[in-house]
């Protein structure tokens, strides 16, 4: 790194995953929100089941409802996809700044 402090790859690495897991975890409620919003569960007659007057009232009713693990259903998947991208790229952001840099 070009600030005087030693750079390896797996600090980078490590660094990279840690900061897509921790976005993850605050952002994966909304997302979840986000998609019971735009894609309500339907029941036989083709009617939405639940009607959410927008995200906070989706987190609201799902944590009333359903509890605190519903907010984060599908968590696994979305860490298992999502963290090798964000290591690659913010991996190669530190690379490539260090090379230019050099």
């Amino acid at each position: 790194m070009s600030s005087g402090y030693p750079s390896s790859l797996l600090h980078d690495v490590l660094g990279s995953a840690t900061a897509g897991i921790i976005s993850r975890v605050v952002t994966h409620p909304l997302d979840t929100a986000k998609a019971r919003v735009q894609a309500p569960v339907t029941s036989t007659g083709g009617r939405p089941n639940v009607v959410f007057r927008g995200p906070m009232d989706a987190i609201l009713r799902t944590y009333q409802r359903e509890g605190f693990r519903a907010l984060y259903s599908g968590f696994g998947a979305v860490i298992v996809g999502g963290t090798p991208g964000t290591i690659l790229y913010l991996t190669g952001y530190a690379f490539f700044r260090d090379t230019i840099t050099a």
